[in-house]
């Protein structure tokens, strides 16, 4: 069966179609006149893929973008679903008056028995103006997300990352996803802006400022497991050579992204890690 990820990101929109637990066999994307845009400047962009590429009709995996979406890692005991959905809701209840639609993913399970949870939210009125968006194209909705779940799926399934402790960038324009994983279990994660494009030299320092709250987290947390490998995506190597002294003096190796083994077809040409929404978002 075929499935259409469509992913709204900071600064551009980009739509993969393929096939669940196989892979991506078209790719596309437009970028947006002003970087952060508003729901009509992401309505504009897929409007003009699916006219410019005769993209399918049918029911899409909306990607939220990062910008109004809060995620959260925390850890629950076992309980049923419903118990479980209601308490993820209270968890991520409190910010201002305004109404919440919330969610979450099992991410993994602790020695403890405690089960590991990644949780997000959205404001209800942004969703709706999202789904009223997807109406509006002509679209149907076959699922809602946001971008840790797709790139944790990623991580999930490539055993070269979830085989040990590691940090992971992913760049979206002057946005920024880090995450924090231990043998592929997610242990932190966070989405911010940053005062430049990725890696360029003027936010060098922020980048660094990232990896090092990190790095406090771990040592709040009494994480001790060997961490020296910073995996990212989303920019070019040159684009990220700014960081790398900085990195270095933290006692970092910074790689990029390897390729996840679970994606067995992908467009000739193409980076993955260029395409991590629509990449992810066909991982079962």
């Amino acid at each position: 069966m075929e499935r259409i990820v469509l992913a709204l990101l900071h600064d551009r929109v980009q739509v993969g179609v393929g096939k669940p637990g196989v892979g991506v066999y078209m790719l596309c994307q437009q970028r947006l006149e002003r970087a952060g845009g508003a729901a009509d400047e992401w309505e504009n962009a897929a409007r003009y893929l699916w006219k410019r590429y005769r993209l399918p009709q049918g029911r899409v995996l909306l990607v939220l973008p990062g910008t109004l979406s809060s995620i959260r890692i925390f850890s629950l005991p076992p309980m049923r679903r419903g118990r479980l959905a209601r308490a993820v809701q209270d968890e991520m209840q409190y910010r201002g008056e305004q109404a919440l639609v919330a969610g979450y993913v099992p991410i993994g399970r602790e020695a403890s028995g405690m089960w590991r949870v990644l949780a997000c939210s959205c404001l209800r009125e942004d969703l709706r103006r999202l789904i009223d968006m997807i109406e509006r194209l002509g679209l149907g909705t076959a699922g809602i997300t946001v971008p840790v779940e797709p790139v944790f799926k990623l991580v999930r399934d490539t055993h070269e990352i979830r085989t040990r402790s590691c940090i992971l960038l992913f760049f979206d324009g002057s946005a920024l996803l880090s995450i924090l994983t231990e043998r592929g279990v997610c242990r932190y994660a966070a989405y911010s802006l940053l005062q430049d494009e990725a890696g360029a030299a003027d936010d060098a320092g922020g980048i660094i400022g990232h990896v090092s709250e990190i790095l406090r987290f771990r040592a709040v947390q009494d994480m001790n497991a060997p961490l020296s490998c910073i995996y990212y995506a989303g920019c070019a190597g040159g684009d990220f050579r700014a960081c790398v002294p900085g990195l270095r003096k933290l006692g970092f190796q910074a790689v990029p992204l390897p390729r996840c083994e679970r994606i067995r077809q992908f467009p000739a040409g193409e980076r993955m890690g260029d395409w991590l929404m629509c990449a992810g978002g066909m991982l079962r």
